[in-house]
């Protein structure tokens, strides 16, 4: 027997894949120099802020859920 494939998951995943491809041609008209930020950066720098004190632990947790982050 197959597995049941969960069809809207895929549809998310491509979705949010083709915005992180493409960010500066979606975004482009609302922000100049339109970059995506890797994850990896993105956690290093939650850990930063989170040492110096600046967020909390729980703040940089929710933080590092977001899909994609565009600078």
């Amino acid at each position: 027997m197959q597995e049941a494939i969960d069809v809207d998951s895929l549809i998310v995943d491509n979705f949010e894949r083709k915005i992180k491809e493409r960010a500066p041609a979606y975004f482009g008209n609302y922000f100049k120099k339109v970059k995506v930020i890797d994850i990896s950066y993105w956690a290093e720098k939650l850990d930063e802020a989170e040492e110096q004190g600046l967020i909390s632990e729980e703040e940089a947790k929710k933080a590092l859920k977001l899909d994609f982050l565009i600078f």
